[in-house]
């Protein structure tokens, strides 16, 4: 029997899944810092012009597909793609699809494959180069530096070193990202005081060595929001592309090269990263908390859920190795009356 022709049915729009109702609620909800949105809006604001629409319920994951291979062959490094433009809509379309505001995360299976040598033949510091680090951040520092440039080199490398973070997660800490969680010293990273790659906040319990070395005394000097690492007066420009806690990071990166650690296979600031992960495996961590401690994504959904809390954290972290370091001698190069002539550097 001829039921007459067939319409698919209709669909009228939905205010709530359009870009602008999810963006506000997804940076509000994840507390995405202010240079993170500035970042990632201009990617969705381009897919949304390439999809055709802000209804983001209509996104499928052929039109993602289509948008990763588009900015390959617009010459981007696989690395930019990856990290940045489809890192972003990863984040945002799994929080859409958790929190029920849309049907489906049509990211979930958008990968870019990343071949290039200075991603994947990359290393941790070997034994030797984390002690020479970790030697020189404990040496005496020029009276030329800042308090805050000379904390950044004292402390930076030993929190890296013992929480595999991200160097720009460690040098934009403030005073009270210095916390205890049930009676456990921790640190928060957290989107608030900067950017986090995987925008979502982590408690992370400090190693006994750094309670030890008095790492807590030392950020309680300071008071609230107050940056450990830099200091909110004499920075140039607050809300330019480049955070001052990445320039610090920076300055941290030219400083372990000029330690002597030139190898181009690892990353001056990235190597304890790797490194990290290494010694946690050897360590016998368990590798779901390992991911955990370093804020890498969960690999499925289902390890989504749930939470990693700092007293499930601690006992791993307490199967890390402790380093033995003893001070080297070494000194920052600038000597007391080069203040006067160099004091853009002192100051940085």
């Amino acid at each position: 029997m001829d039921n007459g022709p067939y319409y698919p049915k209709f669909d009228p729009p939905n205010p709530a899944r359009k870009f602008a109702t999810l963006w506000s609620e997804f940076t509000n909800a994840r507390r995405i810092s202010p240079a993170t949105r500035k970042k990632w809006e201009p990617y969705f604001v381009q897919l949304v012009r390439r999809v055709g629409t802000d209804d983001m319920s209509r996104v499928t994951e052929q039109h993602l597909l289509d948008w990763r291979d588009a900015l390959l062959a617009s010459k981007l490094s696989p690395i930019t793609v990856r990290d940045g433009y489809i890192a972003a809509a990863r984040s945002f379309f799994r929080w859409a699809k958790k929190m029920k505001k849309l049907p489906v995360d049509p990211s979930a299976e958008v990968f870019v494959e990343v071949s290039d040598k200075h991603e994947s033949d990359m290393r941790g510091f070997d034994h030797a180069e984390a002690a020479t680090i970790l030697a020189a951040a404990l040496a005496p520092m020029s009276e030329s530096m800042t308090a805050e440039n000379a904390a950044a080199r004292r402390w930076v490398p030993w929190l890296c070193a013992y929480t595999g973070a991200r160097v720009n997660e460690i040098t934009q800490l403030r005073s009270c990202d210095v916390l205890t969680v049930d009676g456990i010293p921790c640190i928060r990273i957290t989107p608030e005081a900067g950017t986090v790659k995987t925008a979502k906040k982590r408690t992370v319990p400090l190693h006994p060595h750094l309670i030890d070395m008095k790492f807590v005394q030392f950020a309680h000097k300071k008071k609230g929001e107050t940056p450990l690492f830099y200091s909110l007066k004499r920075q140039r420009n607050p809300n330019r592309k480049n955070p001052t806690y990445a320039s610090v990071g920076n300055k941290l990166a030219a400083w372990v090269r000029g330690l002597g650690i030139k190898d181009p296979d690892v990353a001056p600031n990235h190597g304890w990263r790797h490194r990290f992960k290494t010694e946690g495996r050897r360590a016998k961590m368990i590798w779901l908390i390992l991911d955990a401690i370093q804020g890498h994504a969960p690999r499925t959904e289902g390890e989504d859920y749930g939470e990693v809390p700092p007293d499930v954290m601690h006992p791993e972290i307490l199967k890390y190795p402790k380093y033995e370091i003893v001070a080297s001698a070494r000194r920052d190069g600038r000597r007391r009356d080069q203040k006067g002539r160099n004091g853009a550097e002192a100051r940085s």
